[in-house]
Parts: C-alpha cells; structure tokens; sequence
C-alpha cells in the first residue's frame, strides 16, 4: 500500500463521522425547537408529560407538612403573590406559558419572603434562587423533603413553559389554569408558615 492509498483510505474512514458531525452542528436549532414544543416526550426510560407531572404535583401539593416557626419579626401585613396570581389567571387564556411564568413568580417570592422572616440568616436573600430559598427552609426542617421535591418539580415545569423557541404552545389554558391553582395553593401553605394570610 503506497501513501495514496493510505491516505484515501483515512478519507474513507473520516467521511461519515464528518457528515455527521456537521449535520448536528447544521440542524442543531430546528430540532432544538422541534424538541422544545412537545407536550409528551419518551426516549428509552426518560418520559416527559407537562400535563401528567402536573396532575401528581397537585395531589403532593394537598399533602404538604410545613412546621410553622415564630418568625424574626412581624411581617408586612399584605401579601405580594396574590396579585402575581391574579395576573397570571387573566394571562391563562391567551398566554398559558407566560401564566405558567407569573404563577411560579408568585412561588418564588413566597420563598423569600419565607426564607426572609422564619430562616436564621445574616441577611434578606436577594440574590438566592427559588430553589436556594428551599433548601434553606428544608435544612432549617421549616419544610420537609416531600414539599422541596414539589417545588423543584414545579420549577421544572416552569422552565419547560418558559425556555421554548417561538411557535407551537406547549401548555394548554386549562394546563395553565391548574399550575396557577397549583401555584395558589403552595403560596397559601406557605403564607400560614410566617402567619401572612
């Protein structure tokens, strides 16, 4: 075998591997949005249904156990998610995805404003994510495990509402509707830790 045929033959080999490589790097968006708007997705043992994960937070919702603690101070007497969830209803019809984001707002600052009056902490935690402020309240047992797995399950179904490419919805109105009532429900637990009806 002469250095021609060596190299023609590396050619050869080299040829699929590079047409792959560059079809993936080529057609690496329009099937990341093809991906993006699935309401159901199943690949071998990984399965993803925004309509059935929101039906089994619902009912880990209605079970949840928080400790109601004596917070630091008095909190401010009125309740900043209620008019996040007020909004959010109204979004649900013509935005579902935008509803899903505004409900989870609502969450999200219930955290804080748990975190903020029952944690033992320096400070106010502005800069904490959602998910911080949980495992601040789960390590301090002002939750417990099953309520901090229904929050990250939340935050899940938040970030597939939200990080999506424009195009085909993947969250109905009535999907929308039941994370809100969902949502309402967590900030209404929550609310009793720090004694903010």
């Amino acid at each position: 075998m002469d250095w021609l045929q060596f190299l023609a033959s590396v050619v050869g080999s080299l040829a699929w591997p590079a047409t792959v490589v560059t079809l993936i790097v080529l057609l690496r968006a329009p099937v990341t949005r093809v991906l993006l708007t699935l309401t159901h997705l199943k690949y071998k043992e990984i399965e993803l249904d925004f309509g059935r994960e929101l039906t089994q937070l619902e009912d880990k919702a209605k079970a949840i156990d928080v400790k109601p603690r004596q917070p630091k101070a008095h909190p401010p007497a009125t309740k900043d998610a209620v008019p996040f969830l007020d909004e959010a209803e109204r979004l649900a019809q013509d935005f579902p995805e935008a509803a899903v984001a505004v409900g989870w707002q609502a969450v999200e600052g219930e955290l804080m404003f748990a975190v903020t009056w029952l944690a033992a902490l320096p400070g106010p935690p502005f800069h904490n994510s959602a998910m911080k402020n949980s495992e601040i309240l789960l390590a301090q047992e002002i939750i417990n495990e099953s309520t901090f797995d229904l929050l990250k399950r939340m935050r899940h179904l938040r970030n597939v509402a939200v990080h999506r490419d424009h195009g085909v919805g993947i969250v109905t109105t009535d999907q929308a509707i039941e994370f809100i009532a969902l949502a309402r429900e967590v900030v209404e637990k929550l609310g009793a830790l720090h004694g903010v009806q």
